[in-house]
Order: C-alpha cells, then sequence, then structure tokens
C-alpha cells in the first residue's frame, strides 16, 4: 500500500512535491466514477498528506482520494476531500 499512496502523492501535483509526507493511508475499496466522459469502476485509495503550501510552510495534513485502476498501475485523479 505504500507504494501506491506514493505513486499517488507524485500523481497529485503539489506545489512542492518532494516536500510531500505520507501521514497515515486508509483502506482501499472501489468506486464508480466519471473519468474521460465514461463511468467506470476504480480503486479508492484514500491517504493523508502534509505537504508546504505555496508560502512554504506545512499548513497541516489534508485526506486525499487517489483513484486508480483496478490493476493499480495508473492513477486516475487525486481529490482533496
Amino acid at each position: 500500500m505504500e507504494a501506491l499512496a506514493e505513486h499517488c502523492v507524485k500523481e497529485a501535483r503539489f506545489k512542492d512535491p518532494a516536500s510531500a509526507e505520507i501521514v497515515e493511508i486508509g483502506d482501499m475499496g472501489s468506486k464508480i466514477i466519471t473519468y474521460a466522459n465514461r463511468e467506470i469502476v476504480a480503486q479508492r485509495l484514500p491517504i493523508k498528506v502534509n505537504a508546504r503550501n505555496g508560502y512554504g510552510g506545512y499548513g497541516g495534513a489534508t485526506w486525499y482520494d487517489c483513484y486508480l485502476s483496478r490493476a493499480s498501475n495508473q492513477v486516475f485523479m487525486v481529490v482533496a476531500r
């Protein structure tokens, strides 16, 4: 799970990606999402990340939902809760 979470963080495009720290990883589940104008079944991995903001300071950890392909090798999107 740690490797998947790191993959999600890399794809999330934080202002300072090198500063992103994974604080917690939730339980993976499935969810139907709209991607490329189609409904698909994706794996949802909740991750709690603390990263630097635009001012260079840490603003506190935030939960994100990372939606992956069922094979878990493609990140469709990473969305803040």
